[in-house]
């Protein structure tokens, strides 16, 4: 089973669900890494080398859950540690299993989990990739001008 099927399976989540988590996700990252700079968050989540690259950093972080989470029943209640742990350390009780995964899930991709683990090469091959794309970009519309001017 691939890793997106198993954490929808695992989650109980619909196709949408998931989807949108992962765009909005993206957004957030972009967000965090852009210092909330508009111009450069709007630069760089339109492009396909930055959701690409998204997306297969999630889904390793996706398949990192799955190693730690995925034979869980999230259909059970919250075992008595667990439940004892989180009212400890000031987290409100959540009831269901499929609750708590979920909320494990959305915090295993928050930004500041994630820049722990996203190696500076991989970021900087993804700003590259952008870079050819805009060059790639520029010379179809260079080419365009000169086929109007002869």
């Amino acid at each position: 089973m691939k890793t997106k099927e198993a954490i929808i399976e695992l989650l109980q989540l619909t196709d949408m669900e998931y989807a949108k988590a992962v765009e909005q996700m993206g957004y957030n990252y972009a967000n965090e890494n852009c210092a909330n700079c508009t111009g450069a968050v709007e630069y760089l989540t339109r492009t396909s080398a930055y959701w690409s690259w998204w997306k297969r950093h999630f889904d390793v972080r996706d398949e990192v859950f799955l190693a730690q989470y995925g034979s869980y029943n999230v259909d059970a209640a919250i075992d008595k540690d667990s439940y004892k742990f989180l009212t400890g350390i000031g987290v409100k009780p959540i009831i269901s299993t499929k609750n708590w995964l979920r909320k494990l899930w959305l915090e295993s991709h928050h930004p500041d989990n994630i820049n722990a683990r996203v190696p500076d090469k991989a970021w900087a091959q993804m700003i590259d990739a952008i870079r050819k794309e805009e060059d790639a970009q520029r010379q179809v519309q260079t080419t365009k001008r000169k086929e109007v001017t002869c």
